[in-house]
């Protein structure tokens, strides 16, 4: 018997963990049961342990920063000793930051971001009467700033890490190479939580180098939700960035941001919106004419732990042309991603390329089904503005994804489908489920559901990769079963708790939306109802029962039962805004008939009229079964996490 498909926190060979005592789990290979496992770090040793489990939490703290190299071997139902697995590691990441913040050289509007951020708790820029916001300025948009630090390294390399984050997206270079994942850092609440990527770049690095970080808004201050509010975490993006160097000979560099970093934001991106989409120039070199600001902002950075975000399947599609004249390619697969292209041109030529999913009845590219209007701003907008250089111009979209199977070509550069290639991106979750079976309907069903998962996780469960682009917890929370049969979930769905959990109020409230930005006041209004909050629950009990592992309930029971507590406190309310239930007082005490309850705000028609009263109303029926199930949750683990003990201790005895 051999252990396989090893992991540590459900990841492969993880550089820059911060769990100190990291979770290591396996599958069987031969035999037909384990009976025992011995797992052999460099410097500890677990011994043979009798166990059928295929996880065990690393009992030992490691020194941070360290590389810890593993083997493990099992005992199968005989008791016959197996070989040795082959060497696995973890990595821990970044001991200390002596980098420092740093930000583009230019004044942004922070009293102006203070003042907006009051607005936006008004009633008037609920969902409800979004129009108020009609003729409300536009904050500032400012270019994408880059930064760049030479430096030398003229021994022999050992291993070299890069440790980075931003407030706003990040593209990291080195030598001209890129390192970073798309969309780094991801997205958190940014004033609660930042997260770091760690980047192996030991095979980058020569005698002299130069680093290039380029950063745009993102989701920091980019478009967040519905109606594309700006600004909704703060109005300065900024980057933290760390090389660590180790020679062979047993000395150290590190090359840290600071402000000797140089900066401008004179490149090639002029506009870089994470919905909206880029303009680029590509006649256009960032000068580095000034230096870099230093700034500070109060979160400590943790690593992420979590699955990268990557670029996955490519696709070439067919062109074709509307009644308008425009070019349009179809590349037969509606996925979450960006283009890239190779086109020659003239100097100064423009092509505009737009992205939607559908085409209208004439046969024109339509953005209709998934734009918000009103009289000010339309959002997302979808769209790159491309001006040429002379000769080969090749280009691949940085900072932002769409949502499209067809893209719109305005141009008169001559161009064909081959120039164009289009690239899923999304959290890069190993592929666990699949299904195959006579009826091709089951299986193109099967295969919508599986791309509508890619889609929809970039770092996060979203409703949709366009319009809203929110962690909506309702749609997570119901969605997490099936994601979970058909790809490795663990990491991904670990990460989404974190963030409801980030923002969970001191009464026990959980939010409707996480990571918490976008949300309007109406949308605020909804937080706290029933099976969308109840999403601090659902999801860590049945991550515990699918994947056998309570992790998130231990660390997140507290939490658990403090919003199961809070529904609890509805109970027997009065409000004005309820709906009459013929009850007896005494029974009307159990019923959740108080607060805004969204349950299943989308029923059919014939069951339940779906009318302005499901959004401002709590259904009691529903608010009162999903309140009554989310604490006979909770009191099923704490009883049966109290049997654990008791059976230990008998055990023990």
């Amino acid at each position: 018997m051999k252990a396989v498909n090893i992991k540590t926190e459900y990841l492969k060979n993880p550089l820059g963990i911060d769990i100190e005592n990291p979770r290591v789990m396996w599958n069987c290979e031969g035999g037909v049961t384990q009976n025992a496992y011995q797992i052999v770090t460099d410097d500890w040793d677990s011994g043979k342990i009798e166990s059928s489990s295929m996880r065990i939490v690393v009992p030992v703290k490691f020194e941070k920063g360290k590389r810890v190299t593993y083997r493990i071997k099992l005992w199968d139902e005989n008791d016959t000793e197996g070989e040795f697995s082959e060497e696995n590691f973890f990595e821990y990441g970044i001991k200390n930051w002596s980098a420092k913040w740093i930000t583009g050289n230019y004044e942004v509007d922070k009293k102006g971001y203070e003042k907006e951020k009051k607005l936006e708790k008004s009633f008037f820029l609920s969902g409800v009467n979004y129009l108020a916001t009609a003729n409300k300025p536009e904050p500032d948009r400012f270019p994408v700033d880059c930064f760049k630090k030479e430096f030398g390294a003229k021994k022999n390399v050992e291993s070299a890490r890069l440790y980075a984050t931003a407030c706003g997206i990040y593209s990291a270079y080195i030598n001209g190479e890129k390192v970073s994942m798309p969309l780094a850092p991801g997205i958190t609440d940014y004033r609660k939580r930042v997260q770091y990527q760690t980047y192996d770049v030991t095979k980058l690095i020569k005698e002299n180098n130069v680093i290039n970080i380029d950063l745009a808004d993102g989701w920091y201050r980019g478009s967040c939700g519905a109606w594309g509010l700006k600004n909704q975490y703060g109005c300065e993006t900024k980057i933290l960035a760390q090389l660590e160097i180790k020679y062979a000979d047993g000395t150290n560099d590190t090359i840290s941001t600071d402000r000797s970093w140089l900066w401008s934001n004179d490149g090639a991106i002029s506009f870089a919106d994470n919905k909206d989409g880029e303009i680029v120039d590509a006649n256009k070199k960032p000068t580095y004419s000034s230096r870099a600001k230093e700034t500070s902002y109060a979160v400590v950075p943790s690593a992420s732990n979590n699955v990268p975000i990557a670029e996955k399947a490519i696709f070439k599609g067919k062109m074709t042309t509307a009644p308008s004249g425009k070019k349009i390619i179809d590349f037969k697969q509606n996925l979450a991603g960006y283009v890239s292209f190779k086109i020659n041109a003239k100097q100064g030529q423009k092509i505009t390329l737009r992205f939607g999913e559908m085409l209208d009845a004439n046969g024109e590219l339509t953005l209709k089904n998934i734009q918000c209007t009103n009289k000010k701003l339309t959002t997302p907008l979808q769209k790159i503005e491309y001006t040429c250089k002379d000769g080969l111009n090749e280009y691949k979209t940085s900072f932002a994804i769409f949502g499209f199977q067809y893209m719109e070509i305005d141009t008169e550069i001559e161009v064909s489908d081959d120039c164009f290639t289009a690239i899923a991106v999304y959290s890069d979750m190993e592929e666990t489920g699949f299904f195959e079976s006579s009826n091709e309907l089951l299986n193109k069903f099967v295969t919508a559901t599986k791309w509508s998962t890619k889609s929809n996780s970039t770092d996060l469960p979203t409703d949709c990769p366009t319009r809203e682009r929110h962690g909506w917890t309702g749609d997570a929370q119901i969605f997490f079963n099936t994601a979970a049969y058909l790809f490795d979930y663990a990491t991904f769905s670990e990460k989404y708790i974190r963030d409801v959990f980030d923002w969970q109020q001191k009464d026990g409230k959980l939010p409707q939306i996480a990571p918490y930005g976008g949300v309007d006041f109406f949308m605020s209004w909804m937080n706290g109802s029933v099976g969308w909050s109840d999403v601090g629950i659902l999801i860590p009990y049945r991550f515990w029962k699918i994947y056998n592992d309570d992790c998130l309930i231990k660390q997140y029971y507290n939490g658990m039962v403090k919003y199961a507590k809070f529904m609890i406190s509805r109970c027997g309310k009065w409000t004005p805004l309820k709906h009459n239930i013929q009850l007896s007082s005494n029974n009307k005490k159990y019923f959740v008939n108080f607060g805004q309850s969204y349950g299943e705000w989308a029923e059919p028609k014939d069951v339940f009229p779906n009318d302005w009263k499901n959004t401002v109303m709590p259904n009691p029926e529903e608010s009162t079964a999903y309140t009554s199930n989310i604490w006979v949750i909770t009191q099923i683990y704490r009883c049966s996490r109290n049997i654990l003990t008791v059976a230990k201790r008998l055990t023990e005895s």
